[in-house]
């Protein structure tokens, strides 16, 4: 089968539909699939071509609109692409290359198959005021029930997304495939001993002082200011034998620069940046324990690499938290400040030997419930299905 990926983030970007959309790529390409990739590049200026990913030039100076991005695709890609004569296009987003792969589908007469990743409605926050808001989640519903409409099959990442998609009025069959990973890929060598030294030389983290770990973009919705300021809170009630580093980029860079120093928290709390997702589990490694406080996870991927990583978890409680993680049993979960620094204080005076256990049935889970063979056979039934349904 020949299969043509659209995405506007793909490896080395580390997020979670660029890190989905690697393993999908790999594990297709693993079982003979023939596969392209059509990507955002911010810096050259011309359509470029690596190892069978495409991407197309955007603007980081001003927001093209679709019909530009359309119309730069139709003259210098849309032929190349054709000529791959893909079986299936399968959209991994529903930004500017997300146009670009429904245009393709419909030229050639394929296929549309859609994953949602993206929990749009948790953007709202960055729209105007109370009014633009309200417009922005009306298109927003109205916008994907058009979209679901059209896609030949249609994806969700996590049982929360799909039960989101219903309240939403979408009635069309909803697939519920989270992401696979590949376990090999996070097993502790050598190599990430060696990274873990380094890493805490390069950090000065000092004999017995714990690491505490987020991983994600770097975005209002993330909640970050919670962590860096409960962790304020944390560290002034303790010993403060405690380090917070954040690994990611994003929009809030500045914001959370000003809060660091705000809470005189510099040397306790440090902004890493953008680390390639092959060295993030060195990352975890080093760590003790993983926190997070976002809600607007479709899947927590962050979560599941910490687990297969045997890092200890602490969550902010959703629909998708609860449906992995059993608290005090394979991670911990909490639902405010008082309980986020409750099970700090929990979690960092249990005997490690109780750590253990917990550290080894979240892995036991993981690699159950989310093998990347099993989310192989899901993702290539869809395209069965939306091939037949497409004849």
């Amino acid at each position: 089968m020949k299969i043509a990926i659209f995405t506007d983030t793909y490896y080395p970007d580390v997020n979670g539909i660029a890190v989905s959309t690697k393993t999908l790529v790999d594990v297709l390409k693993k079982h003979d699939h023939e596969v392209i990739v059509v990507t955002s590049n911010y810096d050259n200026k011309v359509p470029t071509k690596e190892n069978g990913v495409y991407y197309i030039a955007l603007s980081s100076k001003r927001r093209k609109n679709a019909i530009s991005i359309i119309r730069d695709f139709k003259i210098k890609l849309y032929r190349t692409i054709a000529s791959f004569k893909p079986d299936i296009i399968h959209n991994q987003t529903n930004g500017p290359i997300g146009q670009l792969g429904r245009y393709t589908a419909n030229r050639l007469s394929i296929p549309f198959v859609y994953t949602y990743h993206t929990h749009y409605e948790e953007y709202a926050t960055y729209v105007g005021n109370n009014f633009f808001r309200r417009v922005f989640r009306a298109y927003e519903r109205r916008y994907f029930k058009h979209l679901a409409n059209i896609s030949t099959e249609f994806i969700a990442p996590s049982l929360k997304i799909k039960n989101y998609l219903r309240k939403k009025g979408i009635d069309k069959c909803i697939n519920v495939i989270p992401t696979g990973y590949n376990f090999s890929q996070f097993e502790i060598d050598e190599s990430v001993k060696k990274d873990v030294k380094y890493l805490s030389k390069k950090y000065e983290i000092e004999n017995g002082e714990k690491v505490l770990l987020y991983v994600g973009s770097l975005s209002r919705e993330k909640n970050l200011d919670f962590l860096i300021t409960n962790f304020k809170t944390f560290i002034d009630q303790n010993d403060n034998k405690y380090r917070l580093l954040i690994v990611g980029e994003g929009n809030q860079w500045d914001t959370l620069l000003e809060l660091i120093k705000q809470q005189e928290l510099t040397g306790k709390v440090e902004l890493v940046g953008k680390v390639n997702h092959d060295k993030i589990k060195s990352y975890l490694s080093l760590a003790n324990l993983f926190v997070n406080a976002s809600t607007s996870e479709t899947q927590n991927m962050a979560v599941i690499e910490a687990m297969l990583t045997k890092c200890l978890v602490l969550v902010k409680e959703d629909e998708n938290t609860v449906e992995m993680i059993e608290d005090g049993v394979n991670g911990f979960i909490y639902s405010n400040e008082k309980e986020f620094i409750k099970q700090l204080n929990l979690i960092f005076s249990t005997k490690e030997e109780e750590l253990e256990s917990i550290r080894d049935k979240a892995y036991d889970y993981v690699t159950k419930e989310c093998g990347v063979e099993t989310y192989y056979q899901k993702v290539v039934e869809v395209y069965s299905r939306a091939q037949r349904k497409n004849w």
